[in-house]
């Protein structure tokens, strides 16, 4: 019979009753049909869908949920939903498209924080649980449903829900906005931030549970890190609302995403004065002293440094020429473990150091070990790949500096015969044919 009333165009003439310039009788009769086809079979639920059933489905949300009888339109709609999802020979994708097509996601966004609100009125914890798991369908669609998540009109709902979830639906759906943001295009990610989802992540970190923690930290790794999202104000926003403790943290206490929290403080941006005010509290310049130690990140703590030493030249250059600070530095640029791809890396970065920090140089030029390692390089085998150029050049470069800063330049050249080491990557050089190098030393030298 359901075959019948399909093939004769019933669904159409039916339909029209949802209308709101309909009774609630009437709409609630025309409910109760809707119904009776979205729990069918999968052949009546697709006619359904082809005789333009979706809209009616997304017109039932639009009730109000404080009338009674309009509030069980509101929940058989949300159940029928989630039927035309169960119907097997079709990609959920599919399905997904067209209610995007439709406009559905920000309507049920705004049902579920309705649904949330009355939760304590209304025994509808069924009914959220089900909402989460159609948000968490649409977050494994492609791109373009994907991106509708984004919206502000939807996000502006779900940001107020999120707080307020018990633990699994949380997670569902901090794992719903790790896929969302895994689109990795900078429309979605802006309107995330313009929505004001950034503070309310990392509120989130505060949650009693670390599976919370670790999906939060995925999503602000995208926000913030991401190539396609390197916009200095979510960064801001990020550290404003307080995600510094709770890194540093992870790096103490989390194996697993330890790497993710190092690549997100290694990118912060310290130009900006607020940040650096913020940064200071949390002893950030010890931290990234500490972070020399690390084989991994090493290269991009010097750097992080570095940048803060251009903002703050004699501020920081005071304290890492202290005696805390100092071995860490010594031990990066003259360790054997170094690998020497980060090496390349690592002395254009303290050349660059020293030339802001007089103090710096002189600290580092008290280490019998720091100078005798760069002379040690000075007298190396030139090769002509980028990465040993890069070292000989660097340690020509902070050899310079060395003297140039140093109280007593003659006992200094006496001590470690500074001179005869520049004269024999001198002459290397030029054997070597490698000019620049050649010009570089030779003009040190003198």
């Amino acid at each position: 019979s359901q075959k019948g009333f399909c093939t004769i165009g019933i669904i159409s003439l039916i339909v029209k009753f949802s209308s709101p310039r309909y009774p609630i009788r009437i709409r609630k009769h025309a409910s109760n049909f809707v119904r009776h086809f979205c729990y069918s079979n999968d052949y009546t639920r697709k006619m359904f869908i082809a005789c333009g059933g979706l809209p009616v489905l997304i017109r039932f949300l639009y009730e109000d949920y404080n009338d009674e009888r309009a509030r069980e339109l509101i929940l058989s709609s949300i159940d029928c939903i989630w039927n035309i999802f169960e119907i097997k020979s079709n990609p959920k994708n599919d399905f997904c498209r067209l209610f995007c097509k439709f406009g559905l996601l920000s309507r049920l966004a705004k049902v579920f924080y309705i649904l949330k609100k009355h939760q304590g009125t209304h025994d509808n914890q069924d009914y959220i649980d089900r909402v989460v798991k159609i948000f968490s369908l649409f977050s494994g669609g492609d791109i373009l449903v994907r991106q509708k998540i984004a919206e502000v009109a939807v996000l502006k709902y779900l940001i107020l829900v999120l707080p307020e979830l018990k633990f699994e639906n949380l997670l569902t759906m901090m794992k719903a906005f790790h896929r969302v943001c895994g689109v990795k295009l900078d429309k979605p990610l802006k309107e995330m931030e313009d929505a004001g989802i950034i503070p309310v992540f990392v509120k989130l970190l505060d949650h009693d549970r670390r599976e919370i923690h670790s999906q939060v930290i995925l999503c602000m790794e995208m926000l913030m890190v991401s190539d396609i999202a390197k916009r200095p104000t979510r960064k801001e926003k990020a550290i404003f609302a307080g995600i510094v403790p709770h890194l540093l943290k992870v790096v103490d206490e989390r194996k697993l995403l330890k790497q993710v929290a190092l690549r997100i403080l290694c990118d912060l941006p310290i130009q900006v004065p607020a940040v650096r005010t913020e940064l200071w509290k949390h002893k950030m310049v010890n931290f990234y002293v500490k972070t020399l130690t690390d084989s991994c990140w090493r290269p991009d703590a010097l750097n992080a440094l570095k940048i803060w030493m251009k903002m703050e030249p004699t501020r920081l250059g005071f304290q890492l020429a202290g005696s805390s600070s100092i071995p860490k530095l010594v031990a990066v640029c003259t360790s054997q473990k170094v690998f020497r791809q980060h090496l390349s890396l690592i002395l254009p970065t303290m050349v660059a150091m020293c030339e802001m920090s007089r103090h710096l140089t002189q600290a580092v030029a008290r280490s019998p070990k720091f100078v005798r390692s760069m002379l040690a390089r000075l007298k190396e085998p030139i090769q002509g790949d980028p990465t040993n150029m890069a070292i000989h050049q660097a340690s020509v470069e902070i050899t310079h500096k060395m003297c140039i800063d140093h109280v007593n330049l003659s006992m200094f050249n006496k001590k470690y015969q500074i001179v005869e080491a520049m004269e024999v990557i001198s002459s290397k050089a030029k054997a070597a044919d490698k000019l620049r190098l050649w010009c570089l030393a030779e003009t040190k030298e003198r």
